[in-house]
């Protein structure tokens, strides 16, 4: 019996290193994947920023034409102004341009979560901004509706309620003023 007790828990022992190997390649398998997409997200929303900053550089480029559009052509005082303010906001534009060309996605986000703590009401704000400017943006972007969909089939039409009523014009108007 000593020996079948020995045997028993040799194979149990036998069977616990086998379940932590395999629990230990599982979990470094794991490790890795959970790397590997952690580089494919990082790389694609560093493809994001960069198509994000060349867009931003473009508008920026807008806004000092349209500055200076305005400084050709506009003598007046409003005039003047205005084109002062298109060159500002270019420059900040691409000073927002600048700023994510030179971060990579993970500054990106630090330096967000670190104005979130410092400014919340701000970044509340211009996250609410931000989520109307898409959501405009999206629903511009969508295709019109098919109003044809909505036109009732003549094949399908109710007859009349009541043919007393559809017969004789007086009872309608009856109806109508009473």
């Amino acid at each position: 019996m000593a020996a079948n007790n020995s045997d028993a828990s040799g194979v149990i022992d036998s069977a616990k290193q086998t379940a932590t190997q395999v629990a230990g390649q599982v979990k470094d398998q794991a490790g890795q994947v959970v790397e590997q997409v952690k580089g494919q997200a990082t790389a694609r929303a560093d493809q994001q920023r960069e198509t994000l900053a060349s867009g931003f550089q473009s508008v920026a480029q807008a806004f000092h034409g349209l500055g200076t559009d305005l400084e050709s052509r506009e003598q007046s005082p409003v005039g003047q102004y205005a084109a002062q303010l298109g060159h500002a906001v270019g420059e900040q534009v691409e000073n927002l341009a600048n700023y994510l060309q030179s971060r990579d996605v993970r500054q990106v986000v630090r330096d967000l979560e670190d104005f979130a703590r410092r400014s919340p009401a701000v970044f509340l704000g211009g996250a609410f901004l931000v989520g109307l400017a898409a959501t405009r943006f999206l629903k511009s972007s969508r295709p019109a509706p098919d109003f044809t969909s909505n036109i009732p089939d003549p094949n399908r039409a109710l007859p009349p309620a009541n043919p007393e009523f559809s017969q004789r014009p007086e009872v309608w108007q009856r109806g109508a003023t009473a």
